[in-house]
Parts: structure tokens; C-alpha cells; sequence
């Protein structure tokens, strides 16, 4: 998760990001979802939902191997007003 200022002076997590490996001295990661701010409310506040990226994490095996399942179209990007269950 990567913290940012966003446009209102607050702080919001606008990634959520995988640690794939290291090659090295080299952290390989890949961003799964992000955050889309989609306007402000009557205070000001930043609005928005997280977008998936369409990348599938590499742990998704060690899921399965737990008996945790995730819907299909969970990291599918064609749905670009988020996840219900985030």
C-alpha cells in the first residue's frame, strides 16, 4: 500500500501493490489496484473507489491450497466503478 497527499491535503492509500520478488538488490512489485478519485463531497473531502489494474497477484495458488476463493472478476478491469466487496 502506497500512501499519497491527493488533491483535497489529505493522505489516502492510492495503490495496492504486490511484492512479486527480489532479483538481487531489485524489489519487483506490480500495482493490483488504484485509487480513482471521482470528485469531492459538500466538505471537501476526496471521493473516489479502487480500480483493479487487470494483473492477478501471484499468491492467488496459496489461496486456493487455503480453501479461500475469490470471485472470478475480482481483479478484472473491465469494471471501472470497483469492487462491491472492497
Amino acid at each position: 500500500m502506497r500512501p499519497d497527499r491527493i488533491r483535497d491535503g489529505s493522505r489516502k492509500i492510492t495503490y495496492i501493490t504486490e511484492v512479486q520478488h527480489m532479483e538481487g538488490n531489485t524489489i519487483t512489485t506490480q500495482d493490483l489496484f488504484k485509487f480513482v478519485q471521482t470528485g469531492f463531497d459538500e466538505n471537501g473531502k476526496a471521493l473516489g473507489h479502487f480500480a483493479c489494474t487487470g494483473l492477478k497477484p501471484s499468491f492467488l495458488d496459496k489461496f486456493a491450497l487455503a480453501g479461500i476463493e475469490l470471485p472470478e472478476d475480482f481483479f478484472d478491469e473491465s469494471n471501472p466503478e470497483g469492487r462491491d466487496y472492497m
